[in-house]
């Protein structure tokens, strides 16, 4: 009896119970990132986003638009930036509203939008900070891991 209990307790591949895997999730459920980042979240209204013809999915993303300070400016833009993907909803949704996130690791200006994927290509709504649709990211954020609450603006962004 004592060999076999002993042989449990001994055996690979447990956690001791507790279930804690070592990993953390955000109060959305996605897994916490553990690289220094801000952190825009948002409001995203599935019903309307999910109602437009053919859409399959719903994604959060934001794109570095501009540098921080004047020039020479820290930083350099590709003519075609790489967007970063955030969170994803697929359609039709069960839940008519979500809060989703999108993280960024690196200083700038930033745009943020919930897109959209139809049968026939993209939609997009812009959201912001205080009305405006390209939000700062300061390296001092990032090192606090700031949340940034962003709402919804009115139809896509605009350029920069």
């Amino acid at each position: 009896m004592f060999a076999g209990a002993l042989a449990l307790a001994l055996a690979p591949g447990c956690d001791g119970g507790d279930g804690d895997d070592g990993t953390s999730t955000s109060a959305t459920g996605a897994p916490e990132n553990p690289d220094p980042h801000v952190r825009f979240s948002g409001p995203v209204d599935l019903l309307d986003l999910c109602g437009v013809i053919g859409a399959t999915n719903v994604y959060v993303r934001a794109e570095r638009v501009g540098c921080i300070g004047s020039p020479p400016a820290p930083c350099t833009l590709p003519s075609m930036p790489t967007p970063i993907v955030g969170e994803t909803a697929g359609c039709p949704s069960a839940a008519t509203a979500k809060r989703m996130t999108v993280d960024v690791e690196a200083p700038g200006k930033y745009q943020v939008a919930a897109v959209t994927i139809t049968e026939s290509g993209t939609q997009e709504l812009c959201y912001g900070v205080a009305g405006e649709s390209v939000v700062e990211v300061s390296a001092a954020a990032i090192e606090a891991r700031e949340e940034i609450a962003a709402e919804p603006l009115v139809g896509p962004c605009p350029e920069p």
